[in-house]
């Protein structure tokens, strides 16, 4: 899988126009350049066969600075299998989503990082059977997604390569409204360098480098700490120092620190938090609950992940990890007494 950042990508396109023209501005070579004639043409676009994409969010309404999460389900409508992408992140290549602003105007959105769609995510899917995943939209390579108040629309494409053709479905629109807010307001702030450490950090939920981003996001807890908005900070650090983190900027590994990290989750109203959040609430906790050997809370924590998991497609991945911590908590002796 390759993946590159935007300023690799800007690079790498500065290299290709570089060798596509002659240093005095003549004409190109004959031998060595290859024409855009012969090149191969590209695979041909066809609506998707039987594969509906459907997007949805917790709440139609946010408020300014709130973190928001998109929930994509694919379902094959066919009565025989179809070839499909099991990755709906839009940073694995196969998702592409569009948002059209309180101007009016459409804009892609741009994750982070954009990798190719890798043929080990190319599966078949079932009749019947549906694929699920969740995308952080609110930041991503061009800064906050919903930077002013207003009503914005919301739709996807779902792309898949198959025999040198791209079938593809699209996702009917949906609206969000974002409302005024000046906690908002204060949480993006006219710094554009910490916004954008602020938004990274609330999107990665990590990241020790970041210490303009979580100095601004501290100062927001001790402003309004029962607000809305401090509890998506409180599991953002509490999933950071859930888990070690390896500082670059320093050299070392930072290790996980799990009483700070359960203080942080103790602090979160979970019942107003979306269903992405819950579950990585549940999944710290329960990883931190572990390692200090409080089997019952871990035991409540892993309770919670399965109950925002059960039926809930876009949640498949987490399997895996929710089995681990599971069968750690089987294994511990003293959590059989």
């Amino acid at each position: 899988m390759k993946i590159r950042t935007v300023a690799q990508t800007a690079s790498f396109l500065a290299l290709l126009l570089a060798g596509c023209t002659a240093p005095t501005g003549g004409p190109w070579p004959r031998e060595g350049v290859v024409s855009p004639a012969s090149a191969e043409p590209p695979a041909q676009a066809v609506a998707a066969e039987n594969l509906s994409l459907t997007i949805s969010t917790d709440r139609s309404r946010y408020a300014l600075g709130e973190p928001i999460y998109l929930y994509l389900r694919v379902r094959n409508q066919a009565a025989q299998s179809r070839p499909a992408v099991s990755s709906l992140d839009p940073a694995d290549g196969a998702v592409d989503l569009l948002i059209t602003g309180p101007d009016g105007k459409q804009r892609p959105f741009r994750p982070l990082v954009r990798a190719d769609v890798d043929a080990s995510l190319q599966v078949e899917l079932g009749p019947g059977e549906d694929i699920g995943g969740i995308a952080p939209i609110f930041f991503g390579a061009d800064g906050w997604s919903f930077a002013a108040p207003g009503r914005y629309g919301l739709t996807a494409v779902y792309a898949v390569p198959k025999d040198g053709r791209i079938s593809r479905a699209a996702a009917p629109a949906i609206t969000i409204d974002i409302e005024a807010s000046p906690l908002g307001t204060r949480l993006l702030g006219e710094d554009d360098a910490v916004r954008v450490e602020v938004g990274k950090f609330l999107t990665w939920q990590t990241g020790d480098h970041l210490e303009r981003g979580q100095r601004r996001l501290r100062a927001l807890l001790d402003a309004a700490p029962d607000s809305l908005l401090a509890d998506y900070i409180h599991v953002a650090f509490a999933r950071s120092l859930s888990e070690p983190f390896m500082d670059y900027q320093r050299g070392k590994v930072r290790p996980a620190d799990c009483p700070r990290a359960l203080r942080h989750l103790a602090r979160v109203d979970l019942g107003r938090m979306p269903a992405y959040v819950r579950m990585q609430s549940a999944l710290a906790g329960a990883r931190c609950q572990l390692l200090v050997r409080n089997w019952q809370a871990a035991a409540g924590h892993l309770a919670e992940a399965r109950s925002v998991k059960q039926g809930r497609p876009e949640f498949q991945d987490y399997g895996e990890r929710l089995g681990r911590l599971e069968a750690y908590l089987k294994a511990a002796p003293e959590a059989a007494r």
